[in-house]
C-alpha cells in the first residue's frame, strides 16, 4: 500500500493508521485460510466466496495490478454449484422475457444437415434464449407456426418479427442482433451491398445445402436436434 508505482486511487486516510492495517492484515489471513477450508462445504461456501471477492475487488480498486485481482474473482464461478447457475440463468431470461417480450421464432429445415448444425451453434450462443428454433418440417409444429409459407421456407429459413416472416440473409441478420455474443460482426453486416451480396451467397448455398451437406436420412440429426431445441 506503500509503492507509488502500483497505487491506482489515493488511499484512504484510515491506511495511516496501525490498527486499521492490522485488522487488514489479519482479515486478508483469515479469508485465505477459509479459502483452502470452508469453501469446501456448501453452508459456508457462498459466504467465503462474497468475503473474497470483496477482498480482492478492494485490492484492485487501489492497487493497479492490472488483470492480476481480475483472474482470481473470475475463478470463483468454478465454486458455485450448477443448479444455481442454473436459477440465475433462467432469473436473467425471465426478466429479459419480461422486458423485451417472448422470444422469435426461427424455423428452419429439419431434414438438412446444415441448418440442424447451424441453428445448434446459434441456439449456444443464445443466452437469454431469444430465439425458438421450431423445424417446419415436423408435422407436431405446424399449428404453431401462423401465417407461414411453407413453399417459401423449403428455400429459405424464416424469421418471425413484428412485420411478418423474413427470410435469407435479412433473417440471419435480425438473428444477430438477438445474440449479443454476435454482436461484434453486426456492423459487417449493414455494409453497403452487404444485403445483395449475403443474399447471393445464402441462396448459393440454400439451393445446394442438400448436395453439399447431406439430409438427414440416418437419424443422425434427430438426436443433434433434441440438443438444440
Amino acid at each position: 500500500t506503500r509503492m507509488q508505482d502500483f497505487m491506482r486511487f489515493p488511499l484512504p486516510f484510515l491506511m495511516a493508521h496501525l490498527i486499521f492495517l492490522s485488522l487488514l492484515t489479519w482479515g486478508t489471513l483469515i479469508i485465505e485460510a477459509w479459502m483452502f477450508s470452508l469453501i469446501w462445504f456448501r453452508k459456508t461456501r457462498y459466504t467465503v466466496l462474497a468475503l473474497a471477492l470483496m477482498m480482492h475487488f478492494g485490492i484492485d480498486l487501489f492497487i493497479n495490478l492490472p488483470v492480476f485481482e481480475w483472474v482470481f474473482m473470475s475463478m470463483f464461478i468454478l465454486f458455485v454449484y450448477p443448479d444455481d447457475l442454473a436459477k440465475v440463468a433462467a432469473w436473467i431470461r425471465q426478466q429479459v422475457t419480461n422486458k423485451l417480450g417472448p422470444a422469435s421464432v426461427l424455423a428452419f429445415d429439419g431434414k438438412c444437415i446444415l441448418c440442424v448444425r447451424g441453428v445448434g451453434f446459434l441456439h449456444r450462443l443464445d443466452l437469454f434464449r431469444r430465439i425458438e428454433l421450431i423445424d417446419f418440417t415436423d408435422h407436431k409444429n405446424h399449428d404453431r407456426l401462423i401465417d407461414f409459407d411453407f413453399a417459401r421456407a423449403q428455400t429459405e429459413m424464416l424469421f418471425s418479427t413484428k412485420n411478418g416472416w423474413i427470410g435469407g440473409f435479412r433473417a440471419f441478420r435480425e438473428v444477430v442482433k438477438r445474440l449479443p455474443l454476435l454482436w461484434i460482426i453486426l456492423p459487417l453486416m449493414y455494409f453497403p451491398g452487404m444485403t445483395n451480396i449475403g443474399d447471393a451467397l445464402y441462396k448459393k448455398v440454400a439451393v445446394n445445402r442438400y448436395l453439399l451437406f447431406g439430409r438427414c436420412d440416418d437419424g443422425y440429426c434427430e438426436i443433434h436436434k433434441g440438443g438444440a431445441a
